[in-house]
């Protein structure tokens, strides 16, 4: 079969994923690459999942190769099959290739099916090993989204209450001199989503926001809100700043990847935020994270009003974020 994203993906399809596995064994889920069904007018996303018929009284068994999608320009089906068919010999000679992994049928129970979330918690094991990670979810002492008001357009009101949109997250952290400003305590400022200092803010949709992994701690004194596309995830017993930057670095992105869901415009629901695993580096690291980024980035963030300014604060930045997971492989190997 052919089927859209959807399908593998979104939580209010889960259901039809669970009859199917009561009728089959999945053998193996084929993330197409984008460019498959391109056409004028047309940007379909889809796998190809194939089944195996089950006997009614016989349980889920056996194991899923799982073939994690490939970006090509040019999506002609044939061509992707007989490059599918040569990498499916070479894991059945026992080779391992990045683009394949393997998961119990029994595991796909209750849960996801697209091919990108188990890769990407298949590169959080190997990742994590000899470091315990827990879900992000046991530290988050309030999550919510920006308001959404139906029936008028929010217009900006000069002295009124910041407003944190999609738009003033960069890759170094907001920057908000350009900010949309709204009605204190009207429609767009509702006290459930409004920011407190270290509140770590991330976008929840769209490929230029949260498709380019852009999140940020607040660090403003200023009375805030957020706009209705960004999430604000308040945290306890860990470091906000230590959080952004390893969901920045590879393993973190891996698994934002994994948990998007949504048809052509990347999604992130409270629940896959929630069960991002985070490394527990010690308490005296996380701290060393947050004064790193205030000490060397912060300033150059502060001041790239322009492309070579905005080029020192991202390399300042990235440098961090190299450190960070150079602590995590040591930690892994120790």
């Amino acid at each position: 079969l052919i089927l859209p994203d959807g399908l593998f993906a979104n939580q209010r399809t889960q259901e039809s994923r669970n009859w199917i596995l009561q009728k089959a064994d999945p053998l193996m889920v084929v993330a197409l690459p984008g460019a498959t069904f391109r056409r004028p007018g047309l940007h379909a996303m889809a796998h190809l999942l194939l089944l195996r018929r089950r006997a009614p009284t016989a349980k889920p068994a056996g194991s899923c190769l799982m073939v994690n999608r490939v970006q090509e320009r040019r999506g002609r089906l044939p061509a992707l099959m007989e490059r599918l068919t040569q990498d499916l010999r070479r894991v059945r000679d026992g080779q391992q290739l990045s683009s394949v992994c393997q998961v119990d049928v029994e595991h796909l129970d209750s849960q996801r099916w697209d091919a990108g979330f188990w890769h990407g918690r298949h590169r959080r094991r190997q990742w994590s090993r000899g470091v315990r990670d827990v879900p992000l979810g046991d530290f988050v002492e309030h999550l919510t989204y920006g308001p959404i008001v139906t029936g008028s357009r929010c217009a900006h009101l000069a002295g009124g209450i910041l407003s944190i949109r999609q738009g003033d997250f960069t890759e170094t952290g907001l920057q908000l001199h350009q900010a949309m400003r709204v009605e204190a305590d009207g429609d767009h400022d509702p006290a459930r989503s409004r920011v407190q200092a270290r509140d770590l803010l991330m976008p929840r949709s769209g490929a230029g926001a949260l498709g380019k992994n852009r999140l940020a701690v607040y660090l403003g004194e200023e009375r805030a809100n957020i706009g209705c596309f960004v999430d604000l995830i308040r945290l306890r017993e860990i470091n906000p700043f230590y959080v952004w930057l390893f969901l920045r670095s590879a393993p973190g992105w891996e698994q934002i990847k994994a948990a998007f869901n949504g048809v052509g415009t990347p999604n992130i629901n409270f629940t896959e935020i929630r069960s991002l695993r985070i490394p527990l580096l010690a308490q005296e690291q996380q701290l060393n994270i947050e004064h790193s980024y205030l000490r060397d980035v912060l300033h150059l963030h502060q001041a790239a009003m322009d492309v070579r300014q905005s080029a020192q604060a991202q390399s300042a930045f990235a440098n961090l974020v190299c450190t960070l997971e150079t602590q995590m492989r040591d930690a892994s190997s120790s």
